[in-house]
C-alpha cells in the first residue's frame, strides 16, 4: 500500500476511530486502525469486538498502491500529530508503515491486515430508520449524561439509552433509577419497519458518545439499523456498529409524573448560576439544595454541619400552591449543562414527589427529590 493525502485529514480519521481500539496483549492487533487504499480513496477502521468504527476520507486520493495494513492507532497519531500541515505518504511494505512528512521519516511496526477482526455491517434486508445527524446528536446530549455509570449486574441494563420508535419518532430515554431523561426528534422508517413494538434496544451510553463524535452534526440523514443485539449506525463516510446491552428497562412511561400542581418558568444560565451559589455549601457527603417556591420568587438553602450556610434568591414566575423540595444540585446542574434552551420550566407536586424539568419541544428530565 501506498498513498499521499494530507496530514490534517488522515489525523482527523485516526482520531475519529482511535476510541474504538483497545490495548490487549494477547491481542495486539485491537489497539491498530486498519488502513486501507483502494479506488482512489481511504478508509480507516478500529474495533475492540465491542464496538467499531469505520471512516472513508472525504477527499479524493491521487492514485498509489492500493492494499490494506493495521498498524498501532496511537503511535500513528503521535506521529501525525507532529507532521504539519503539509501531504503525508504512508507505504506500507516489508512489514513496516513508513511515514513521510516533509523532512521527517517514520517508519512502525505492523500487523497482518488478515488478522484484524471484521466489523459487522447491516443486512440489507433488515429495515431501519433515518434521523437528521443533528438530531440525533441532540437526543444523545439530552439523554445519555442520566445513564448508570456503575457497571454493576444488577444494574446493568441502566447504563444503556433505550431507542423507543413509535411512528414517525425517534425517543431516547436514559435513567440511573435517581433521574430520568427523556427527548424525541422526528423519523423515517424504512418500508417494512415496526413502527409499534417497543423493543428493549439498548446502546450502551458511554458508546453513543462516541457515535456523536464520529458522525456529522448538520443536516445529514443518519441510518439506524436496531438489531436484537446490536446497532449500526451509518452516514456519508462513516459507520459505527455497536453491541447492545442485554437485560429490563424500567417502564420509563409509568415514572413520568402526572397531576403536577405548580410551574416555575426559569431562565436556564440564572438559575444554574444561582444553583451553584448555593450548591457551595451544601454538605459533601450529602449534597443537597433545599429550593422554595412562592409567587415570583424562589430561594435556594444548603448548609453542612462544617461548611456552613447558603441563602440565594431569584426572581421567577410561578404558578401553583408554595411547596418546598430538595434534590442533589449536581442532577439538575448536567440537565441545564445539556439543555441549549435559554428557559426552563420545572413541574411540581408535592414536597416528596419527584420534580419534572422540560426544555424545548420534548426534552424532559425527572428528579427524585430528597427527604426533607
Amino acid at each position: 500500500m501506498k498513498v499521499e493525502l494530507p496530514a490534517k485529514a488522515i489525523l482527523a480519521a485516526v482520531r475519529q476511530v482511535q476510541p474504538a481500539t483497545l490495548k490487549n496483549k494477547q491481542q495486539p492487533v485491537l489497539g491498530c486502525v486498519l488502513v486501507e487504499a483502494d479506488d482512489g480513496s481511504v478508509t480507516l477502521s478500529a474495533t475492540n469486538l465491542e464496538h467499531g468504527v469505520r471512516v472513508r476520507l472525504a477527499l479524493t486520493v491521487p492514485p498509489g498502491r492500493p492494499g490494506r495494513v493495521a498498524v498501532s492507532a496511537e503511535r500513528l497519531a503521535a506521529v501525525l500529530a507532529e507532521a504539519g500541515t503539509g501531504p503525508v505518504s504512508l507505504d506500507a511494505r516489508d512489514e513496516l508503515l513508513r511515514v513521510g512528512a516533509g523532512a521527517a521519516r517514520f517508519e512502525l511496526p505492523t500487523y497482518r491486515a488478515d488478522q484484524f477482526p471484521e466489523i459487522p455491517t447491516p443486512p440489507a434486508d433488515v429495515p431501519g430508520l433515518t434521523v437528521a445527524a443533528a438530531d440525533l446528536a441532540r437526543l444523545i446530549a439530552h439523554t445519555a449524561f442520566a445513564a448508570d455509570t456503575k457497571d454493576t449486574a444488577a444494574r446493568y441494563a441502566l447504563t444503556g439509552v433505550l431507542f423507543h420508535v413509535a411512528g414517525p419518532s425517534l425517543t431516547l430515554i436514559a435513567t440511573d433509577s435517581k433521574r430520568l431523561a427523556v427527548d424525541a426528534a422526528a423519523a423515517e422508517a424504512d418500508h417494512g419497519a415496526d413502527t409499534k413494538v417497543d423493543r428493549p434496544h439498548l446502546v450502551p451510553a458511554r458508546l453513543l458518545r462516541i457515535v456523536e463524535g464520529v458522525l456529522p452534526g448538520g443536516p445529514e440523514p443518519v441510518r439506524i439499523v436496531l438489531r436484537p443485539n446490536e446497532a449500526f449506525f451509518t452516514a456519508v463516510g462513516c459507520q459505527v456498529w455497536v453491541r447492545l446491552v442485554e437485560g429490563r428497562f424500567p417502564p420509563w412511561e409509568k415514572i413520568m409524573p402526572k397531576a403536577l400542581k405548580g410551574t416555575a418558568t426559569l431562565p436556564a444560565d440564572e438559575f444554574r448560576r444561582k444553583l451553584r451559589q448555593a450548591a457551595i455549601m451544601a454538605d459533601r457527603t450529602a449534597s443537597r439544595v433545599d429550593v422554595t417556591f412562592a409567587p415570583a420568587k424562589v430561594r435556594l438553602q444548603a448548609r453542612g454541619a462544617e461548611t456552613g450556610e447558603s441563602d440565594v434568591w431569584m426572581d421567577a414566575p410561578y404558578e401553583g400552591p408554595g411547596v418546598a423540595v430538595a434534590f442533589n444540585p449536581a442532577f439538575v446542574e448536567e440537565f441545564l449543562a445539556s439543555t441549549g434552551e435559554p428557559t426552563v420550566t420545572l413541574h411540581l407536586k408535592d414536597e416528596s414527589s419527584p420534580v419534572m424539568f422540560t426544555a424545548g419541544p420534548k426534552q424532559a428530565c425527572v428528579i427524585m427529590t430528597l427527604i426533607r
